[in-house]
């Protein structure tokens, strides 16, 4: 039993639309937080702080999703460059945080709060390392 070159096209062009619809698939989409929010002339020294520790812990572990990811892609070049994460979702978040600290760095001065500082690392960005 033989099979027509056109079914054989159509067989293959099907598998190539398969394997690059897979490849899209790669990443994930970035949620940056809000850099200014309604409440924000609302918090407290306390709240400042906690959302500050809490920014800079989630910037940490994006930095560790950064570089689980980038070790991931080395291995996927030489694979499958198909499915290659080149969306830059953890870079867009961290700098989001960045900047949301930097404003609640500010409001803290505008309270009279204590001396509220965060460590430099998780003031600059990415690309400063």
């Amino acid at each position: 039993m033989t099979i027509s070159r056109g079914y054989r096209r159509s067989i293959s062009v099907a598998f190539l639309a398969f394997v690059l619809t897979l490849g899209g698939c790669g990443g994930r989409v970035a949620r940056p937080v809000e850099v200014v929010r309604p409440y924000d002339d609302s918090l407290t020294c306390i709240h400042l702080v906690q959302e500050l520790k809490s920014n800079s812990d989630r910037i940490a572990d994006l930095r560790g999703e950064m570089k689980a990811q980038n070790d991931n892609n080395a291995g996927l070049l030489v694979v499958s460059p198909l499915f290659l994460n080149v969306n830059d979702s953890e870079g867009k978040e961290i700098e989001a945080l960045v900047a949301r600290n930097q404003r609640l760095v500010v409001l803290a001065q505008k309270g009279s709060c204590p001396v509220v500082s965060v460590q430099s690392p998780d003031m600059t960005s990415d690309k400063d390392q």
